[in-house]
């Protein structure tokens, strides 16, 4: 046999069972680092979806602020509405009431033309 398994020329052949256990502990180095590779690129790939989803939430997050945002601004125009229509029956009520004391008619300011124009 001239095969050279422990690298030296110079050396006896290992006995088949030695060869046995080197050739058994390559198979599993190989199975280990194809095992190592399949998990490191599981890895990176549930490492970009990770990072996807970070995305995904922040924008979700920058939508929800905006949202909350404009719902804020709304509510301020809707308060500021109902304030002015405070303000205004206020006054059209103090208006009636100053009427009513003063006994003043309500007359349209805008009359019928004898003409009928």
């Amino acid at each position: 046999m001239t095969d050279v398994t422990n690298g030296r020329a110079d050396l006896p052949p290992l006995p088949p069972a030695r060869e046995a256990v080197i050739e058994q502990a390559q198979r599993l180095h190989q199975e280990l680092a194809h095992e190592r590779d399949t998990l490191a690129r599981e890895v990176w790939s549930l490492k970009n979806d990770v990072a996807g989803y970070k995305v995904a939430l922040e924008a979700h997050a920058s939508n929800e602020a905006q949202r909350e945002s404009r719902m804020a601004e709304l509510q301020a125009e809707r308060d500021e509405a109902v304030a002015r229509r405070v303000q205004v029956e206020t006054v059209v009520e103090s208006l009636n009431a100053i009427l009513r004391a003063f006994m003043i008619e309500h007359t349209p300011l805008v009359r019928a033309n004898k003409q009928g124009q």
